[in-house]
């Protein structure tokens, strides 16, 4: 039961990053839903990046993992930005 939370979590986590990227003004995230947002991006950051460490720099497998977790620091640096412009409107 906790796995499938966890991947719910992680896809409404990364539903929520797509929004905010592509700018999709039809829908509006409350401030509890980006603050949930945030531990799975972390989460994924942190996976990703001991997964790639794995591997020696330069190497194709090493080199695979940069776009997911450069990918996910956009989405968690657009995240934390939301929610301060919800806690600076309140």
């Amino acid at each position: 039961m906790g796995n499938k939370t966890l991947l719910k979590n992680r896809i409404k986590a990364l539903y929520i990053s797509k929004a905010l990227l592509t700018n999709d003004k039809t829908v509006n995230y409350t401030e509890r839903e980006l603050r949930e947002a945030l531990p799975p991006v972390v989460s994924i950051i942190n996976k990703t990046t001991k997964a790639q460490n794995k591997y020696d720099k330069g190497t194709s497998q090493f080199n695979r993992f940069e776009p997911i977790i450069q990918a996910m620091l956009i989405s968690k640096a657009f995240i934390e930005s939301r929610i301060n412009i919800k806690n600076t409107n309140e």
